[in-house]
């Protein structure tokens, strides 16, 4: 257990730069829960893609163990921490899993993403509600750019796979691949 939860830590901090993740004993807003390792994941959204998520019909939950909750306007997602090291397949990739999920929904299909894993190279997958697993956001580094123009700081951006899947049941398609998700304080 101990090993694990140095790796998860490790593994979290590697791609906490700038706050964009954070890797916290359980307190949620919620009453808290715990990771296998006993940490959660808390991401708080950009305010772009906090707006963009409960504007209109649109909606966004935390499924499973996660936990949801606003903060200032900003929505805030908490996973708690499943384990430490997994490999997948032969090519050494590790990668952190965290519980639950997220259900969005809107004017569209609704659609979910769950049995999110944080990998070493700063890439988020998820599987998503048609069963298959692909990388929805990614870290990305000291500059980055979003509607509003370009910014410094760190960044959850959207893939395009986790634009068009968030597009899929949003009214008017508001995301697009490199949309500034989580982080970048000053990108509000």
């Amino acid at each position: 257990m101990k090993h694990r939860t140095a790796l998860a830590v490790a593994a979290t901090v590697a791609l906490c730069a700038g706050g964009v993740l954070t890797a916290a004993p359980p307190a949620s807003a919620t009453g808290g829960h715990d990771g296998d390792d006993g940490y959660d994941v808390v991401i708080p959204l950009s305010e772009r893609a906090s707006k963009q998520l409960r504007d209109g019909q649109n909606r966004i939950a935390a499924i499973g163990k996660a936990d949801a909750w606003t903060h200032d306007g900003q929505v805030v997602l908490s996973f708690p921490v499943a384990g430490g090291d997994h490999r997948r397949g032969g090519d050494g990739d590790r990668a952190m899993a965290l519980r639950g999920g997220v259900a969005y929904t809107g004017a569209g299909p609704n659609i979910t993403w769950e049995r999110l894993k944080v990998k070493d190279n700063g890439v988020i997958t998820a599987k998503l509600r048609d069963g298959s697993r692909a990388a929805i956001l990614r870290v990305s580094g000291k500059r980055h750019h979003d509607r509003g123009g370009d910014h410094g700081d760190y960044a959850l951006v959207l893939t395009s796979v986790g634009a068009a899947s968030l597009n899929n049941a949003a009214k008017g398609a508001p995301f697009s691949a490199g949309d500034v998700f989580a982080g970048g304080d000053d990108c509000r």
